[in-house]
């Protein structure tokens, strides 16, 4: 089933009514949505404390542990976005911020520097 407009763009309950459709199920796709919609409620509502969270999802690879993936906020991918009601934190200037800095003004990570995970 080809996406309706980018790659890596469809929300997850786009996704599902297409596939219930596609399948004269869309009924059911319907049901699986509401109930999908309810888990998430009832998991924000017992997580209080993820209310407005930020969020980056990513990713290493075996191939290749000296790269890490980052999934774009609009990814299906990614937990973020309105389902959850997180955001994702700013990485990287602007277009805007980037031509009143300095590359000498930006931060720099240590060179030392290496990401752990706890």
């Amino acid at each position: 089933m080809a996406y309706p407009e980018a790659p890596r763009t469809t929300s997850w309950q786009d996704s599902l009514a297409m596939v219930g459709e596609a399948l004269g199920r869309s009924a059911r796709a319907d049901e699986l949505k509401a109930e999908a919609e309810a888990t998430i409620e009832e998991a924000k509502a017992e997580n209080p404390v993820l209310d407005g969270a930020e969020l980056i999802y990513g990713y290493l690879t075996t191939a290749d542990l000296s790269t890490v993936g980052i999934y774009a906020p609009q990814d299906p991918a990614s937990p973020s976005g309105t389902t959850w009601g997180w955001s994702t934190p700013r990485l990287w200037p602007t277009p805007s911020s980037r031509a009143s800095s300095t590359a000498a003004s930006r931060p720099r990570r240590p060179a030392s520097w290496t990401p752990t995970c706890s």
